[in-house]
């Protein structure tokens, strides 16, 4: 009987462990995903995509399509870009990553997201700060600024 009981336990306790190896963590890998889904929604013109991985102002179906293609246009997601964010630069909580209260809290405002839930992305190149911040939902990340990321493919 001992021993069935022993046998329970270290079932249950592997099933644990399996169900925590298959949980997602919020790394700048997913993160460096996540932009290339969305730099292939954007290529694509895959609206629905876009929608679901970018965070945006309320605004008319049409006015969304505009700033998307403005957005192309401003070549805003460079491939090479994205796969260099993992060489450069600082990860990690909103909170962290930008020393000024008053600025995160205006981008989660805006966002209208929890800080509790940001990450971003910082680097300064030339000057110039490269700043990604994104929500975390437990699984994905949805971005809500991509500012000078293009600056990182130069």
């Amino acid at each position: 009987m001992r021993f069935i009981f022993q046998l329970l336990i270290y079932a249950f306790s592997f099933n644990s462990i399996a169900q925590k190896s298959n949980e997602i963590n919020p790394t700048i890998e997913v993160f460096q995903t996540n932009l290339l889904a969305l730099s292939s929604a954007f290529e694509n013109r895959d609206y629905p995509t876009i929608h679901k991985i970018f965070i945006h102002k309320e605004v008319s179906e049409e006015m969304f399509k505009n700033e998307v293609e403005s957005a192309i246009q401003d070549s805003i997601l460079p491939v090479s870009a994205i796969m260099s964010i993992n060489k450069f630069g600082a990860f990690g909580p909103l909170m962290n990553i930008v020393d000024d209260e008053m600025a995160y809290k205006r981008f989660v405002e805006k966002a209208k997201v929890q800080v509790e839930n940001c990450f971003a992305y910082y680097h300064e190149i030339k000057g110039l700060d490269i700043l990604v911040p994104a929500e975390w939902n437990g699984s994905t990340f949805r971005f809500f600024r991509l500012k000078n990321l293009k600056l990182l493919s130069n």
